[in-house]
């Protein structure tokens, strides 16, 4: 089954607890979500371990697999980065962008 992975989830505090921002479950149809980082876990000082989790977890990334370009810029090319380099890709990287017009995501596939 392919994966959606998901830099950083769009989201903001209520009443002291993480709620997303947006509805993302439109991208399940190119695959199951991954989040990849967990809410409020991006700051100035944890870039280290951020950047660890997402070697991790990036590190079976296959050619069936998508980056859902969402979230803090850094960490979305942290993400392609490590992508990029998993042996089953040849440096192939699928990216999901949201089409306003469409209203939905499209892939689209970058050779690095």
């Amino acid at each position: 089954m392919p994966k959606v992975f998901v830099p950083q989830t769009p989201s903001r505090r209520v009443q002291g607890k993480w709620v997303t921002k947006y509805d993302l479950s439109s991208a399940e149809e190119h695959g199951t979500l991954v989040h990849l980082t967990d809410p409020g876990m991006i700051t100035q000082g944890s870039m280290t371990r951020v950047i660890n989790q997402l070697r991790e977890k990036l590190r079976d990334y296959g050619p069936e697999d998508s980056i859902m370009a969402v979230g803090d810029p850094a960490v979305i090319g942290i993400a392609v980065h490590y992508a990029a380099q998993s042996h089953r890709t040849a440096g192939e990287v699928h990216l999901l962008r949201f089409d306003r017009i469409a209203k939905r995501y499209k892939r689209l596939a970058i050779q690095l």
